[in-house]
């Protein structure tokens, strides 16, 4: 889903830090920062107050200790030297207990470059470790908390920007990586991911920060934004946006936000969303753009919540003409269709104008549809809706009508309405201040009422019985085969039904023609099946029941050098009915022959 956002563009003086030091602010006010280069790189966590750290604070002096501070502890064991423990640092609810807070503490080279993320307890114990599946994919670097399927439990994601992916040309390729890690209940909270969100560009550095944005667009599920500072086009730098749902987070992004600087700006170095900026009850975006010097603010703009329905009547029958048509007076099958539409949301403008498309029949080439709009006799319209003011749904009224049965061919598979809203774009071409979002598009289907019984499913019982005349067939002749063929239907109507004739090399159709009234020129075309030649006679839409059609075809046979000791023609009777639809395949072999005449004068 795409959003618009509004930008403003401030100027900021450059800081200067660490890489890798990383901060947080719980809940209870209480400061946590990461150290990567502490115990001689091998990380630490800081803990402490703010309001500490205020009374602490003497003007004019550096502040080196907070008495009420608390630091991780030194470890000896090989796995944590150089393990940058710190480098990225979150807070979030991961032992089950509402009333303590947990911390979580990236290590991207921990174990020799396999890098880690650690979730530590109150007394900063270690409660999880998960590690990375690649060495130097800095697994860790960056880390975000957030409940993103909504079922009251902090999920987490971590970053692995220099992640490498194996492709096609079994050349790897540095794309980046983030993981989600969806919380569960039980001893095991935490287990294996349950997405990977891997980047698509080549030094992208997808991954690089991650941010929890809130919920953009209102669905009670947590969003999430995911830089690729050197992404993008050009490598100017990128930001994705994906949206929560029950399963976890949506794999595609709803959004990408390309960066406004030149190439190396590092757009999307840092991300912090989740903070409602203008007061429009919709959280907004800051994205930090270190080598401009600048940050981006993207301002969420209200999101309009669409219900959508459609109604049509179940099914159409071609025998009841309700309606002419209005310019030929010619009796017609008509019928009504409604469409219904409700907006709602929060802080959404007075002034609401939608678009909404019709479109009958949609899965049929244009020039093929079977319905059509009454008035216009067009398959489709668009209608302007304007629900300003409204709290109920609007609905309207049209009317449509079913073809003449002899303009198409296809009477079984269903008539497929679809109705789409969509917001008016301002007047000066501009994209609307705001987003559409919920159920915009829905599909609903009617069918043509058929003479099929009591189920309405036809069944037929497609018969076929064949002769020929003219055989054998002699080497180096003008040979024409007379095939004399009966097909019956002892079932329900057969629909598109067809008579197919498989012709061998050589063979060429001429003619055919039919016994029944009505059927003396019968329709055949000769075609291409499978590299093979087929001729297919049309035996009626339907074929109805107790209907009993005999054919004769002619067939002309050449070059026959190369046939061997006969050919053979393959013979069907198909249907597009669902059950039953094919007659038994009948097979027949005509004998080739070589007859030579030889006269001796002398």
């Amino acid at each position: 889903m795409s959003r618009v956002y509004e930008k403003n563009y401030f100027s900021g003086d450059k800081r200067y830090c660490e890489a890798g030091f990383s901060s947080v602010v719980t809940q209870a006010g209480e400061l946590v920062l990461g150290a990567p280069g502490g115990y001689y790189f091998l990380g630490l966590l800081a803990r402490a107050p703010i309001a500490d750290i205020i009374s602490s604070y003497r003007p004019g002096t550096l502040l080196w200790h907070v008495p009420t501070q608390q630091l991780t502890f030194d470890y000896s064991h090989p796995e944590y030297f150089d393990g940058y423990r710190g480098y990225s640092v979150a807070v979030g609810d991961f032992d089950g207990n509402p009333n303590t807070t947990e911390f979580v503490f990236g290590a991207p080279t921990w174990s020799w470059t396999l890098g880690a993320v650690e979730i530590l307890g109150s007394y900063h114990q270690t409660l999880h470790r998960l590690h990375g599946e690649q060495m130097a994919s800095y697994f860790g670097h960056s880390v975000a908390v957030t409940d993103v399927n909504r079922d009251g439990r902090h999920d987490l994601l971590v970053g692995a920007p220099l992640y490498m992916e194996s492709r096609a040309d079994r050349k790897l390729a540095e794309v980046g990586r983030v993981y989600l890690f969806l919380q569960t209940r039980g001893p095991h909270a935490l287990g294996a991911p349950s997405l990977l969100l891997t980047g698509t560009q080549l030094y992208g550095r997808f991954g690089s920060a991650i941010a929890p944005l809130g919920d953009l667009n209102r669905d009670g599920y947590n969003d999430v934004a995911v830089a690729a500072p050197y992404g993008g086009p050009s490598g100017r730098g990128q930001v994705l946006v994906f949206l929560g749902q029950s399963e976890g987070l949506n794999s595609h992004p709803s959004q990408v936000l390309d960066s406004p600087f030149p190439t190396g700006s590092g757009f999307g170095f840092s991300l912090r969303g989740a903070t409602d900026i203008d007061d429009n009850g919709y959280p907004d975006l800051l994205v930090g753009a270190y080598r401009a010097n600048k940050v981006v603010v993207y301002r969420a703009q209200p999101v309009v919540m669409a219900t959508v329905q459609l109604l049509v009547q179940d099914s159409l029958n071609p025998a009841v003409k309700n309606c002419v048509l209005p310019q030929t007076e010619t009796p017609v099958s008509c019928f009504n269709i409604q469409m219904c539409v409700g907006a709602t949301g929060h802080n959404v403008p007075k002034k609401l104008r939608l678009n909404a498309e019709l479109q009958l029949d949609r899965q049929k080439p244009r020039q093929g549809r079977r319905v059509l709009l009454l008035a216009s006799q067009q398959a489709g319209t668009i209608l302007g809706l304007d629900l300003s003011g409204r709290h109920g749904p609007t609905c309207h009224t049209t009317k449509a009508f079913l073809r003449d049965e002899a303009d198409f061919r296809d009477k079984l598979s269903p008539i497929v309405l679809s109705f789409n809203v969509s917001l008016q774009p301002e007047k000066d071409g501009l994209a609307p201040a705001l987003m559409l979002h919920g159920d915009t598009h829905i599909q609903e289907q009617t069918r043509i009422i058929l003479d099929c019984g009591e189920d309405d499913l036809c069944v037929p019982q497609l018969q076929l019985t064949a002769s020929m005349t003219g055989s054998p067939l002699l080497i180096g002749a003008d040979n024409v085969l007379e095939l004399q063929m009966e097909a019956a239907n002892e079932g329900e109507g057969a629909y598109e039904a067809e008579l197919a004739v498989h012709l061998p090399p050589g063979a060429h159709y001429m003619r055919a023609l039919s016994n029944i009234e009505g059927f003396e020129r019968i329709i055949c075309n000769q075609k291409r099946e499978n590299e093979t030649k087929v001729v297919l006679c049309e035996l009626g839409n339907p074929m109805k029941s107790n209907a009993q059609i005999g054919i004769t075809m002619l067939v002309s046979v050449g070059n026959l050098e190369e046939a061997g000791e006969h050919v053979s023609f393959r013979l069907q009777i198909r249907s597009k009915n669902s059950q039953n639809p094919n007659s038994e395949m009948v097979m027949l072999d005509v004998p080739v022959r070589a007859e030579a005449h030889v006269e001796l004068r002398g």
